[in-house]
């Protein structure tokens, strides 16, 4: 039976990766391949979850990603920080203004709780997302966390103009990539009060 086949972001370093016969498989982030006969050598920061914060159980975040990767990453990200939220995406910017449009226009559409946005995205950039977020009648001061692979000083100037929380740089090391989770539970700490 063959490791199931996860391709990484172009992003993430090469020995993050295991070349199987059919490509790049993932390695388990948490459990290393041990040497023949040995036993699993495990990283213990990793194996203590934080506590989860009952306050904003069941909140909505919005992930605007295309890449399916990085949209596996910010679940493992949620699910290993115990992030209360439930996660809806959408694969690219003109989806999230739409849903933007939507609970605009229908009081049964919620805003979500937080906005997680990259701003490289097929059909509407991630920073016109955020504007149409900032003009929004009903949704226009929810939490941003912009989680780009951009470190452009014009990038970072312009979301933070546009009132973005948080500018996470995708980072190329699971390790990293799991530090969204605490951004998220903390801006939603943020948010809440």
């Amino acid at each position: 039976m063959g490791r199931p086949i996860l391709v990484f972001p172009s992003h993430f370093q090469k020995d993050q990766l295991e070349l199987g016969s059919d490509g790049p498989i993932a390695l388990d982030p948490v459990e290393t391949i041990p040497a023949e006969g040995s036993a699993p050598v495990t990283e213990p920061d990793l194996l203590t979850k934080p506590a989860r914060d009952a306050q904003t159980e069941g909140s909505l975040l919005l992930l605007v990603e295309d890449n399916q990767a990085d949209v596996f990453l910010v679940e493992q990200a949620i699910e290993f920080y115990q992030v209360p939220v439930k996660v809806v995406v959408a694969e690219d910017g003109e989806l999230a203004c739409q849903y933007f449009d939507r609970a605009d226009t229908d009081d049964s559409t919620p805003c979500p709780a937080v906005l997680v946005l990259d701003l490289n995205l097929p059909k509407r950039s991630g920073t016109e997302v955020l504007n149409r977020v900032r003009q929004s009648s009903k949704c226009r001061d929810i939490a941003v966390v912009i989680m780009t692979s951009s470190d452009s000083i014009e990038d970072r100037r312009n979301a933070s103009r546009l009132g973005a929380d948080r500018y996470f740089r995708k980072p190329t090391s699971y390790r990293e990539f799991l530090q969204i989770g605490a951004v998220l539970n903390e801006v939603l700490k943020e948010h809440a009060t």
